[in-house]
């Protein structure tokens, strides 16, 4: 299984620039052109998920939507799974719990965003679990159907492959700043993924339009709450960002983008 698996992912790493030059958007939401926002460079290791769901048309089937309540969970880490999970609407939360009760948040997946296939190639226990953060609507396709879809279907097969390169690109630079990056560059990079996702135009800059906690930012860069928090003060006291109803507005777009020349 290990070869095979090796096999896998050096095929993905050949193959990363010639299947995402093949039009399939990973990242189908886009920050206003006319702003100069660029935002390329973090579209392979941003945490959330989202693919134009035309993709996934040979394989998703009616029969296979099915609902989830905010909080419920989706499967649990070391659960065997049988099934691959494309998301229809809702967003998702990968996150990993070690032994001593402390959790780690690997990624999100939103519309057309795919999770649980990796466990179905290795035939592993799932890494992670998998629980939604509002109310989902997702596909729910059965191993068998997708490994054939997979075997078959030339533009699904890019896809997943294109996919799985993001989610190694994305794992490795998880480790990178976790050994590497200064806390304040993991949290820029944070806000610059929620900027691709959820910004939007205000008088005073970049609205993110989804509330989240200093608690929700530590979790997802495995730091601590208090040191997230000295940070986030730091960019309200420089005047880089400002808050308003639970919501950050990004004043000083290009001092989050050039993080490194305050640190």
């Amino acid at each position: 299984m290990y070869k095979k698996c090796k096999v896998l992912y050096i095929f993905v790493f050949k193959n990363m620039v010639r299947l995402t030059g093949k039009g399939y958007n990973i990242d189908s939401f886009n920050i206003n052109d006319e702003r100069g926002v660029n935002m390329e460079s973090f579209d392979s290791t941003s945490p959330w998920l989202k693919v134009d769901m035309q993709i996934w048309d040979h394989l998703v089937q009616p029969q296979y939507l099915t609902s989830f309540d905010a909080g419920e969970v989706i499967f649990w880490q070391s659960q065997i799974n049988q099934f691959v999970y494309i998301v229809k609407s809702g967003r998702v939360m990968m996150r990993v719990l070690s032994r001593d009760g402390k959790e780690k948040i690997m990624m999100f997946a939103e519309k057309g965003g795919i999770f649980g296939e990796t466990s179905i190639f290795e035939g592993y226990p799932e890494q992670y679990s998998a629980v939604a953060l509002v109310d989902c609507r997702l596909y729910k396709i059965p191993a068998e159907v997708f490994l054939k879809k997979l075997g078959n279907d030339t533009k699904i097969n890019q896809a997943v492959m294109t996919i799985l390169s993001r989610k190694a690109s994305l794992h490795f630079n998880q480790v990178l700043g976790l050994t590497f990056g200064d806390i304040r560059y993991r949290v820029a990079n944070v806000m610059l993924y929620l900027v691709r996702m959820y910004g939007k135009t205000d008088p005073d800059g970049i609205l993110i339009d989804v509330p989240f906690t200093h608690q929700d930012m530590a979790d997802l860069i495995k730091s601590s709450r208090v040191s997230v928090s000295k940070v986030l003060h730091e960019f309200l006291d420089k005047g880089i960002i400002k808050k308003a109803n639970r919501r950050y507005v990004i004043c000083d777009l290009d001092s989050i983008e050039n993080i490194e020349k305050l640190i």
